[in-house]
């Protein structure tokens, strides 16, 4: 490689003053020669956990690592914008305040990036416990085309993510005003706005796993979910019109049984009308044996009453 382009790795924080010094030293530790830091405490200027990582990023071992300071705490996503607005690198990376990056990792993703021509690429991760203790790997698929990502599950939380910094500007960032879904979204935006995604299969980053974080979320999720759902189906809809009418279908019934089984395991409602629009889904898209699930479900009674959609 002729001349190794700036990188700038983006670590919103908020609450986890005890795992970050740990990513912050895997990002010292990167084989990649040239970095630049960006720290965005959301923790609220003047707060306990803000003068805690004030006094640990003025060690000698951080000089040199842009600090922004929230005067509130406002959301990963705008803390991720926000650092993204202030770097100064040719690639964005973000790193969450509680993941660890390999040593390796932003070398392997610069080099293959350039080698691909790519403007946005996706690693695979290692799952781990708190302790960083790995559970399994999670690893992504080949993707190089907007039906391959439509078609194949894959990985985008903002740490698997180095991006190109001219696409993340066309995408608008993150979307501020949700609370999941957000690192997806981006991606989507990316590859609508012109970006060539590169995937690999290498995990380059542990990815931690929190008991009590995970029993946190449900009842947000189900307060959120149907507006999230909805944005992120408007989303994906704008890749959706650069495909074939038959993948359409496939993705949009994926989605929409995905959806609702999620409604279901919440206890939430789902009319007679919505069974019925699914049911006829999976039956043009050849999905029988979802078709049979919806049945077996207990909802087939429901999607025959006429007073079901009301």
């Amino acid at each position: 490689m002729n001349e190794w382009p700036l990188v700038s790795v983006i670590i919103p924080t908020h609450g986890r003053a005890r795992y970050i010094e740990d990513a912050l030293r895997s990002v010292l530790a990167q084989t990649y020669p040239k970095l630049e830091i960006v720290v965005v405490d959301d923790n609220g200027r003047g707060s306990e956990a803000q003068q805690e990582i004030q006094a640990l990023l003025a060690g000698p071992e951080y000089d040199g690592v842009v600090y922004l300071v929230n005067e509130a705490n406002g959301g990963v996503a705008a803390a991720r914008n926000r650092g993204a607005l202030a770097a100064k690198g040719e690639w964005l990376a973000f790193l969450d305040d509680d993941d660890v990056f390999e040593r390796d990792k932003l070398r392997l993703q610069v080099e293959d990036l350039r080698s691909t021509q790519s403007s946005i690429s996706l690693c695979s991760y290692t799952l781990t416990d708190e302790h960083l203790k790995a559970i399994r790997v999670e690893r992504q698929p080949s993707i190089a085309s907007i039906e391959a990502f439509l078609s194949t599950k894959s990985f985008t939380q903002a740490s698997t993510q180095v991006i190109d910094r001219q696409l993340f500007a066309r995408t608008r960032g993150f979307p501020e005003d949700l609370s999941y879904r957000e690192d997806t979204i981006l991606v989507m935006r990316a590859l609508a706005a012109g970006g060539r995604l590169s995937t690999l299969a290498a995990p380059l980053f542990k990815h931690r796993e929190h008991a009590l974080a995970r029993l946190s979320t449900k009842p947000r999720e189900a307060a959120d979910d149907e507006r999230i759902y909805a944005r992120w189906c408007s989303e994906q809809d704008v890749l959706l019109a650069q495909v074939s009418s038959r993948l359409q279908r496939q993705v949009r019934f994926k989605r929409t049984y995905k959806y609702f089984r999620q409604r279901r395991r919440f206890g939430r409602e789902v009319s007679g009308q919505e069974v019925r629009a699914l049911l006829w889904l999976a039956m043009r898209t050849g999905n029988f044996n979802k078709a049979v699930s919806i049945i077996s479900r207990g909802m087939f009674s429901k999607a025959l009453s006429p007073r079901s959609s009301q």
